[in-house]
């Protein structure tokens, strides 16, 4: 008998929090393609706190083409376009490509998500 549902809620949700703080600041400080694949191989098991941050980053990363996750928030789409500029910046992907993920980015930044 759970006598305390509101504290597993509590618990999962500071945890989901801890996940995402430890998530953006790895993701922010990614300088390139090969740091932001490796924080991807990081990823949690399944169904832990703050997965679909790695599955919507993989997503991104490993689409042919970059396409926006459905599922990503803005603060996540914020942090891709960080990661789109640094590699356009290095070299990791073509100049036009960069162009046009960053413009994507902007854009639905600028939409609120949609």
């Amino acid at each position: 008998m759970r006598r305390h549902g509101g504290n597993d809620k509590q618990r999962h949700e500071e945890a989901r929090h801890r996940a995402w703080e430890y998530f953006r600041t790895r993701l922010e400080a990614a300088t390139g393609l090969t740091d932001a694949k490796k924080l991807y191989s990081e990823a949690p098991l399944p169904d832990s706190p703050g997965r679909t941050y790695y599955s919507n980053l993989g997503f991104f990363l490993f689409h042919s083409s970059f396409v926006i996750p459905a599922g990503s928030d803005l603060s996540e789409r914020s942090l891709y376009l960080t990661l789109i500029e640094r590699m356009a910046a290095r070299g990791d992907i073509e100049p036009d490509v960069g162009k046009r993920v960053q413009e994507e980015l902007r854009n639905s930044i600028s939409k609120g998500g949609l």
